[in-house]
């Protein structure tokens, strides 16, 4: 995963990639180069992650969706994985492992 998450950020795949998405949606290739032009993806776990993370949690509590407390989000995070294919990529390390 972490290797097609690579070659689609890599801007020398962008056209195949936009290719690939738009048949799939079977929608415009101009579209979708407009819709994805500022789009960036970095599978990284860092300060970054865990905010993201946060901000998710504190909607779904806003929104009732999370009844209690919220956990925190390292208890239910695997970089196992992550960190086997890029280790540069796991900046904080998560808690959980099968």
């Amino acid at each position: 995963m972490t290797k097609a998450q690579a070659y689609v950020a890599d801007p020398a795949n962008k056209d195949e990639v936009l290719k690939i998405v738009s048949d799939f949606q079977k929608q415009p290739v101009g579209m979708n180069a407009a819709l994805l032009s500022d789009y960036t993806f970095r599978p990284n776990v860092d300060k970054s992650y865990v905010d993201d993370m946060l901000a998710i949690a504190g909607y779904l509590k806003a929104t009732n969706r999370i009844q209690g407390d919220a956990k925190d989000v390292l208890s239910y995070t695997f970089t196992g994985p992550l960190k086997a294919a890029n280790a540069a990529a796991v900046e904080v390390e998560g808690q959980w492992a099968p």
